[in-house]
């Protein structure tokens, strides 16, 4: 009944406040691929298991996509998804370089969602980040979700920036890759339910 109707459930507290963030979000994804960049191979491992498990798939990008990634030459030690980025990879040197990456990989048609796994970075690359994917939120009609472990208080302008820009801060890698499949359940179910109401 709760499928027929386009509902959701949940099963506690925390994904209820973790799914409030997914939809607080400006996009709604067009399908279940999704792109991986992250400042750690451990969490994006985990991030993959996760995915995998609730049906998400990520698929290589575009052969012209991974030719201009090339070309950029980010300082990351993996070009294809999962992106491995190396440490640093938001620093002054790189910020443009990462912003270029976004970009490409949004505008990538083989790809639906991009989440990003900040993990530990603060401070100036912190800043350089919310930029960064602000900015593409703004050019680019797909999700973004980021997941950092810092406390708010301790990158309180790049949270900022998160916020007005519509894009969700999740708690952890596996809360991502959740909440990115819930989305993409939600907006291949929510068409097809009569009468159902828009979500603002």
């Amino acid at each position: 009944a709760f499928k027929q109707s386009g509902i959701i459930e949940v099963c506690g507290f925390e994904e209820v406040s973790e799914l409030v963030k997914a939809f607080s979000g400006i996009h709604r994804p067009a399908g279940r691929r999704v792109a991986l960049m992250s400042a750690s191979g451990g969490a994006a491992a985990v991030f993959a298991d996760c995915a995998a498990a609730h049906g998400l798939t990520m698929p290589q990008p575009t052969t012209a996509t991974l030719r201009a990634l090339d070309e950029l030459d980010l300082d990351i030690g993996e070009r294809v998804n999962p992106m491995d980025c190396a440490p640093g990879f938001l620093n002054d040197a790189n910020a443009a370089k990462f912003a270029a990456a976004v970009d490409l990989i949004l505008a990538d048609p083989t790809l639906d969602q991009l989440c990003v796994l900040l993990m530990t970075v603060l401070g100036k690359q912190a800043l350089n980040g919310a930029r960064a994917l602000a900015a593409a939120a703004a050019r680019h009609a797909k999700p973004i979700f980021v997941f950092s472990s810092v406390p708010r208080e301790n990158a309180a302008e790049a949270f900022d920036i998160f916020k007005q820009a519509g894009i969700p801060i999740l708690n952890s890698p596996p809360n991502v890759a959740k909440a990115a499949a819930i989305l993409a359940d939600f907006s291949a179910i929510r068409p097809n339910v009569s009468g159902a109401a828009d979500i603002v």
